[in-house]
């Protein structure tokens, strides 16, 4: 029987053990799971603003906070006229908010002029978001007056 000597399965092995690492190692990198390929980053178009329209946006959006603290302050007062009377709390805060709705849409102008004015663009047109801000204004003041009359009564 041919028994090869240590040295020799030593320099055999020595020998062959690169070649099948390799293979071994890219089969596996080959079975494991891949990261998914990163996006092509997609270039900004470019925003020209001046400081002008700028400034005509600021100065709309604080137009627009005035007017919004302004209308939640009316409601509010409006509705605190009303503690302890019979009248559902619902009803007074709908009374309260048809009573203050200039200052409603003085809040919904502001808001169309800072969108028209703001260099953000979305899919929404401005006049569209500025109508969204308004119910959503006049919703959460109904809301809170309504919370109010329930605490105090």
């Amino acid at each position: 029987m041919n028994r090869a000597s240590p040295q020799k399965i030593l320099k055999t092995t020595l020998h062959w053990a690169p070649p099948i690492a390799a293979v071994m190692l890219s089969a596996c990198s080959y079975l494991m799971p891949q990261p998914p390929p990163k996006p092509a980053k997609l270039q900004r178009p470019a925003v020209v603003v001046d400081t002008q329209q700028k400034e005509r946006a600021r100065q709309a959006l604080q137009k627009a906070t005035s007017s919004s603290n302004e209308y939640s302050a009316c409601v509010m007062f409006s509705t605190s006229t009303h503690r302890g009377n019979h009248i559902s709390a619902t009803e007074v805060a709908a009374a309260a908010c048809a009573n203050c709705a200039p200052k409603l849409d003085d809040y919904e102008k502001g808001m169309l002029a800072y969108y028209e004015d703001s260099p953000v663009k979305t899919l929404a047109s401005a006049k569209e978001r500025a109508h969204d801000r308004r119910v959503e204004l006049e919703q959460t003041t109904r809301d809170a007056a309504i919370r109010s009359l329930a605490k105090a009564n």
